[in-house]
């Protein structure tokens, strides 16, 4: 028995259409016929390789490193006496002097007289707290002389390193179907199977 299904609408057809991608889309994906995975590693060690001894540099001990200036090279000196002249005279003449009196002085003590103050030390001293600012003595680190470098390379190329198709996909989708027509085919054949065996014309 056969079953012809003629479907002219436009949308329907489109529908067709895009159950039918949606269909494609969800197909697993499959081992790529044509690819081809690498065989070992690019590269391989090198058994001839000797790594290096030590360090090529090593810190220099006669290094001096560069300091910036701190602080002033000279401060006030805290126990300096600035010097100063004497103000008016010692003695000044007693008003009360009576020249019949004998125990009478004809001169007295100047109480708003202030003596000359002789300068004490430097106004100025060094600065214990001061560093000179320097530049730095040597280098800081110089070649090691006993450094033994590396003989050769880690690893060198493996010889039996095969590519294969690196630019080859490993899976690619499946085909799924390419006409509507064929889709709506399988469609109709599972909707028939199901049927079938829903009412035990076919063993399920």
């Amino acid at each position: 028995m056969r079953f012809y299904v003629e479907i002219e609408d436009d949308n329907h057809l489109a529908g067709i259409t895009k159950a039918r991608e949606a269909y494609n889309a969800s197909l697993p994906w499959i081992d790529n016929p044509d690819y081809v995975e690498p065989y070992l590693l690019k590269e391989m060690v090198n058994p001839d390789y000797e790594e290096p001894i030590g360090d090529p540099l090593i810190e220099n001990p006669d290094y001096e490193p560069a300091t910036e200036e701190f602080g002033e090279p000279l401060i006030p000196n805290p126990d300096f006496v600035k010097g100063s002249e004497a103000v008016g005279e010692p003695q000044i003449p007693n008003p009360d002097y009576d020249e019949e009196d004998e125990e009478s002085e004809e001169f007295i003590d100047n109480p708003d007289y202030v003596p000359a103050v002789e300068e004490q030390g430097p106004a100025v001293i060094d600065n214990p707290d001061y560093i000179e600012a320097k530049e730095a003595v040597g280098e800081l680190m110089i070649e090691n002389p006993d450094y033994v470098p590396a003989v050769g390379e880690p690893t060198i190329p493996n010889p039996d390193y095969t590519e294969g198709t690196p630019d080859l996909p490993q899976t690619i989708p499946q085909e799924g179907f390419t006409e509507d027509k064929d889709y709506m085919k399988w469609v109709i054949q599972k909707a028939a199977e199901s049927y079938a065996k829903e009412f035990g014309f076919i063993d399920a």
